[in-house]
């Protein structure tokens, strides 16, 4: 596993002294066997990832999977541009890992969204659980920031930030020590307009930026496979202690258009699992005598799950195909590019900017050279442009277009009606005056002091809060919330990103004062 070439001494002496002492130190308090958080068995919790090419999305689903399931490597193009969508589920079905790619391409066009939209949505009917960006330690490009401002707010629509973590690749320095990482975070912000857009968008909380280390097995690397374990431990914390009962699902229009059209088969996929499930527990408690009826009934079982995972497969290419499906999807990709594009498309690159203070031009660099400017109104008409080439000209039958050249303005009526699943775009700012509003009027609408109602919240005296009891109190006190404006309130409470709300940090929560 690359950790056999030398001594376990002369491995630390390699890394040099501050990785060393870093990794030294988690040596004494990891066990060899030690148990890893773990997803609930059945669960499918569903990761989708996505990124620029070079990033590392492939090696950190591999990381997560255990073995090469996904195509990685050190190409400067892309290695997954072959589909749109590469899938992973764990044999216990409680990961499923969705590798995307066209997002972060560098040749991004308007048919790879499509097919990257269409595909997610067939991979993930029921949701996505958290939406993982995946980027590399070192410099930020404007086109990092494009594409995942046209992902999050245009493409997906803000209510996925709930679901966002910010994953961090060759980042050996920040896995186990905590406290440096956060003292990076805080410079990168100070220093970089670029990762303080990145920050903000999980909500100014550090522990929503997850660090890996992810070395190859085959680089001989030392200590590689404590580190890969190290950053294993580190996602898979986090998807564990993921709130789904109070921050659901992430399910963009797409994905219940094809969660109604899947409805029937995977139903029959899950009342076969549930079959094998009742039947394992039975197992458990079977004498001998009943065992040899009992594996009749089990071989009988999975024949027929077998049997509805191959009609929801040849489903899913059907749907896949449908050109109804496809022209949908290719609505949905338009709608969000049209969005973008009247936003960045005739924005002054020299006057807008996404942070006055820090974007102005190289001194050695023509500001009006939009292919190496370093505002980022360049980048997201670049992308823009990108996309849009495949609207001017589009193949007859392959969007569901016709001859001619549309424009990109707001939809037609008849383009609306033809697809109903659309879903209503919010900013970042929008979604963030919901979130305050309803948090002024939790702290504005209690009588008692904080402390006196933590302890009335928590009546058993476990010193926290749990999400159902924390979303209780908020429907409680404030009954018109809707779900999205819970799960940012949530968000804001939970800071350590733990599962729970400590009582410290209700206390901080209610504190909270009109900015």
């Amino acid at each position: 596993m690359g950790i056999a070439c030398c001594s376990m001494k002369e491995q630390l002496e390699l890394l040099g002294a501050e990785s060393a002492a870093a990794l030294s130190g988690t040596l004494s308090a990891m066990s060899v066997g030690s148990q890893e958080p773990r997803l609930p068995p059945g669960g499918r919790f569903t990761v989708m990832m996505f990124g620029m090419t070079g990033s590392g999305k492939s090696a950190l689903g591999n990381l997560l999977a255990g073995y090469d399931h996904f195509v990685s490597g050190d190409d400067t193009a892309s290695v997954t541009n072959n589909q749109s969508v590469l899938k992973y589920e764990a044999p216990d079905r409680s990961l499923v890992l969705l590798d995307t790619i066209g997002l972060g391409d560098t040749e991004l066009d308007q048919d790879k969204v499509v097919a990257n939209i269409r595909d997610s949505a067939l991979s993930a009917p029921n949701g996505v659980d958290a939406m993982v960006f995946v980027m590399r330690s070192g410099r930020i490009t404007d086109d990092v920031i494009a594409r995942l401002i046209y992902a999050t707010e245009y493409l997906w629509g803000t209510e996925c930030l709930l679901n966002l973590y910010i994953v961090v690749t060759y980042a050996s320095r920040y896995v186990t020590q905590r406290e440096e990482a956060a003292a990076w975070i805080e410079r990168q912000c100070e220093l970089n307009w670029r990762f303080r857009h990145i920050y903000s968008l999980v909500g100014n909380n550090e522990n929503r930026i997850l660090f890996v280390d992810n070395p190859d097995p085959a680089d001989g690397e030392p200590l590689t496979r404590l580190r890969r374990h190290n950053s294993r431990q580190n996602i898979l914390k986090a998807f564990v202690n993921h709130p789904r009962d109070i921050i659901p699902p992430f399910t963009h229009a797409m994905m219940k258009k094809a969660q109604e059209k899947m409805d029937a088969t995977l139903k029959e996929v899950k009342k076969a699992e549930e079959a094998i499930t009742e039947l394992e527990a039975k197992a458990a408690e079977a004498s001998r005598k009943d065992m040899e009826a009992m594996e009749k009934e089990m071989a009988e079982a999975k024949e027929r799950k077998r049997k509805a995972e191959e009609a929801y497969k040849q489903e899913m290419k059907n749907i896949q195909e449908d050109e109804e499906f496809r022209r949908m999807a290719a609505q949905a990709v338009e709608e969000a590019t049209v969005a973008f594009g009247k936003k960045y498309e005739h924005a002054d690159s020299k006057v807008e900017s996404m942070s006055a203070a820090t974007t102005s031009v190289p001194e050695d660099q023509s500001p009006t050279d939009e292919s190496k400017s370093s505002n980022p109104i360049a980048a997201c008409k670049r992308v823009f442009r990108a996309l849009r080439r495949r609207f001017v000209k589009p193949k007859i039958g392959q969007l569901g277009g016709t001859p001619g050249t549309p424009s990109l303005q707001s939809p037609s009526p008849a383009a609306k009606s033809a697809m109903p699943v659309l879903q209503q775009r919010l900013t970042p700012e929008e979604v963030e005056a919901m979130v305050e509003e309803a948090h002024l009027l939790l702290v504005g609408s209690e009588s008692q002091t904080s402390q006196q109602l933590f302890d009335s919240l928590d009546q058993q005296g476990l010193k926290y809060l749990s999400p159902v009891q924390f979303q209780l109190w908020v429907k409680k006190v404030c009954p018109d919330t809707n779900s999205a404006q819970v799960a940012g309130i949530w968000r804001r409470a939970d800071q350590n990103c733990d599962g729970r709300i400590s009582e410290e940090e209700f206390l901080k929560f209610m504190s909270h004062k009109v900015q």
